[in-house]
């Protein structure tokens, strides 16, 4: 039975016990050693505060796995390595991939747009929510959207979802 309406509100019935996170972003993925070249990225690129927000400034972070990131041309050595306008390029799509905001996937509405905190020339850039068999985000450089998945991997300052590709801005 669901939506069970009382005097003060509704009740829900559920069949777990609803447990908050207790990890952030941040920590949440450096003890997943499947987004080892992204911490790595991020520490290189210097945006540890924007994967690691507060916990009254929530984000989402679509994260790469390192099989996204090593098909992209970033494995270990290469990030250790990059400089000037690579580790430029590097840190504007790692930018790309964090949305101030949590966006859980069941609230995102198709065509909607998600601002995220990389700021071209001044003007903010967005990634596109479809949908197709499951949450798919698209960016503006890329020729198709990505699906996400796994979703909804609530920590105590947002929400992270596994992104099957590289968002370009």
């Amino acid at each position: 039975e669901r939506d069970i309406r009382c005097s003060n509100g509704i009740i829900h019935k559920i069949d777990k016990i609803l447990v908050p996170p207790t990890a952030s972003i941040s920590t949440q993925l450096a003890a997943n050693p499947n987004y080892s070249l992204l911490v790595q990225a991020i520490a290189k690129a210097g945006l540890t505060s924007v994967y690691s927000p507060s916990t009254s400034a929530p984000a989402t972070v679509f994260a790469l796995t390192n099989a996204t990131m090593t098909a992209n041309g970033y494995d270990a050595t290469t990030i250790a390595g990059l400089t000037g306008a690579a580790l430029t390029t590097l840190t504007n799509i790692l930018r790309y991939h964090v949305v101030a905001s949590r966006n859980f996937s069941a609230a995102m509405k198709v065509g909607a747009s998600l601002k995220t905190t990389y700021v071209n020339a001044g003007a903010p850039t967005y990634l596109t929510v479809s949908f197709a068999s499951g949450v798919f985000v698209k960016g503006v450089s890329n020729p198709t959207a990505f699906q996400i998945n796994p979703v909804d991997m609530v920590a105590t300052n947002g929400v992270i979802h596994t992104v099957a590709g590289m968002l370009k801005p």
